[in-house]
């Protein structure tokens, strides 16, 4: 039986700066699931794969983070 990818993998990584005050950062998609840490202002990262049009997957340059999902658009 083949598993099917859930994940949506970025050939080019991507990277980007946080340009908001906090964005938190989570353990699985959902803002229900365990909150691990958050971006500060300023701080770059890499996205490493988008679960979907809602949650991305992201590695922090500043390596005090580890990889976590943040949403897309905050509500």
């Amino acid at each position: 039986m083949q598993v099917r990818q859930k994940y949506t993998e970025v050939k080019d990584f991507e990277h980007f700066i946080c340009h908001l005050s906090i964005i938190p950062l989570y353990e699985k998609p959902g803002f229900d699931e365990y909150f691990t840490g958050q971006l500060l202002f300023g701080e770059t990262g890499t996205i490493i794969a988008k679960k979907n049009k809602h949650w991305c997957k992201i590695r922090a340059t500043t390596y005090r983070l580890k990889p976590g999902y943040i949403p897309i658009r905050l509500p």
